[in-house]
């Protein structure tokens, strides 16, 4: 028998009522597990379509019958993750796929109406709109009817779309009072990176000569190996979290090993760069925040001793593919090329850029939808101008210093890997990826939002019942209260 713990290690209910025995499973980690084991072995048999009914009408049931949307967060981290082809669903599967996806957006209508909750806005919601008005405004002036339409899609799923599912979440978030979300999204990401690790297990058993081809990009399908290193460093950081928050982490720094061997073997510069750097600072971290200081520095020693017994097993094989990885070189692989193309689309239209349907001679489009500068900051002035720069520097300012920045161990691992991620992007594309990778990214800083309100709305609490406790005081006494008993 599976113990309550194993279940449900993040909820702890009081009673056995029906509800509290249903929110054990959908608030524990056999929910996350049970939904990421899908998603990989859909992947991995080419089950897709089976698979995405299957979590699909899980989810569905879920959204119907609770008053939180919460447990929907694990679908939407790796649902993407379960098509092994590059393919456009709609067009593939015909209009099964339609079928397929129809019971969410039906069962999320139905829990909207059902669950109705007071409008609020979180602080990230005007930065976003001003995200998807500076994206639908690009190439204002300039950019033909033609060039509008072509970049129309991006303009919905990137502004629109990531909007109102942040709202959508964000109202519709009710965890109970004794979920720990914290650990809950933590384990949720932890387990979205090992879904990544174990399809690149298959991946390289599937093609072993292309471990040792260094250097060409990794296709899992949903997926090239530069989507796969930007998520690996928004992931590598929860591990951490939940090391230095637990007695024993040494389960989770393992876990953070393997998600850095996966980031390593997409062979992605730049990810291995920042990965390089992420690990150093999140070392730091751990060592310092750690709950359980000298658990988990021999935590971190074992770790430490098994890797080094791995690579002095394994040399002759490693080491030929450390080398390659080594020397790919130090190009720029045309980005140059395409930064001053950026330029020049900025300086033909300062105020909107060229628009999001721009075309240009530099960067080869198979079957992308849009022209990637490769560079957060030279998409955002060859597309939007410096209405662009405007709306995205009032996004980062409130992501980073109204949520993100906080004396809190979970703000601080979601802030590194969102940094890694950010840096990551200004050579390469993940900014402008608007699903799976900036829906993912807009969801864990929500997460860190909704958990900072949680901690103020406790703050209030424990101020009320502090203040009711010293207004009883002050009448038994019969005397105002002095400044030192305030």
């Amino acid at each position: 028998m599976v113990s309550d713990a194993l279940l449900t290690p993040f909820y702890r209910p009081a009673g056995r009522s029906a509800k509290e025995t249903a929110d054990r499973f959908w608030y524990g980690s056999a929910w996350i597990v049970a939904v990421a084991a899908v998603v990989f072995f859909s992947w991995m048999f080419e089950w897709e379509y089976y698979g995405m009914v299957a979590v699909i009408a899980a989810a569905s049931l879920m959204l119907i019958f609770k008053d939180d949307i919460l447990p929907l967060l694990p679908v939407v981290l790796v649902i993407c993750f379960i098509f092994p082809k590059n393919v456009d669903p709609v067009a593939y599967y015909g209009a099964t796929a339609f079928l397929a996806f129809l019971p969410l957006p039906v069962a999320i209508l139905i829990h909207i109406v059902r669950f109705r909750r007071r409008i609020r806005f979180g602080k990230q919601f005007l930065p976003q709109l001003a995200v998807s008005v500076a994206l639908a405004l690009g190439g204002l002036g300039t950019a033909t009817a033609e060039e509008y339409t072509r970049g129309l899609t991006y303009i919905l799923l990137l502004g629109l779309l990531i909007l109102v599912l942040y709202f959508l979440f964000y109202q519709y978030v009710n965890p109970p009072k004794e979920l720990d979300l914290r650990r809950y999204v933590a384990f949720a990401m932890v387990v979205m990176g090992l879904v990544l690790v174990a399809q690149y297990v298959v991946f390289y058993y599937r093609n072993p000569k292309l471990l040792q081809a260094v250097g060409n990009p990794t296709d899992l399908g949903w997926g090239i190996s530069n989507n796969v290193a930007t998520l690996l460093l928004l992931s590598i950081p929860a591990c951490f979290y939940l090391a230095v928050k637990s007695k024993i982490g040494v389960g989770y720094l393992f876990c953070a090993v393997f998600q850095y061997v996966a980031l390593l073997l997409t062979w992605s510069r730049g990810g291995i760069l920042v990965g390089v750097v992420l690990l150093s600072v999140l070392l730091i971290y751990g060592i310092k925040a750690a709950d359980h200081r000298r658990w988990f520095g021999v935590s971190l020693l074992l770790v430490v001793a098994a890797v080094v017994a791995v690579l002095a097993a394994l040399w002759e094989q490693v080491f030929p593919v450390l080398e390659k990885a080594l020397h790919q070189g130090t190009g720029d692989a045309g980005r140059i090329d395409l930064y001053k193309e950026a330029i020049e689309c900025f300086r033909s239209n300062i105020w909107f850029g060229a628009g999001v349907g721009f075309i240009g001679e530099h960067f080869v489009m198979t079957n992308m939808p849009m022209y990637w500068f490769h560079s957060t900051a030279f998409q955002i002035i060859a597309n939007m101008g410096l209405v662009g720069v405007a709306a995205y520097l009032f996004f980062y300012l409130v992501r980073y210093f109204g949520v993100l920045l906080r004396r809190d161990k979970f703000n601080i691992a979601i802030l590194l890997g969102v940094l890694g991620f950010d840096a990551y992007s200004m050579i390469d594309t993940g900014t402008f990826v608007p699903v799976p990778t900036m829906l993912i990214v807009m969801l864990i800083t929500m997460t860190a939002e909704l958990a900072n309100k949680q901690d103020r709305d406790s703050e209030i609490i424990i101020k009320d019942n502090r203040n009711r406790s010293l207004s009883r005081y002050s009448a038994m006494q019969d005397r105002p209260l002095r400044f030192w008993e305030k």
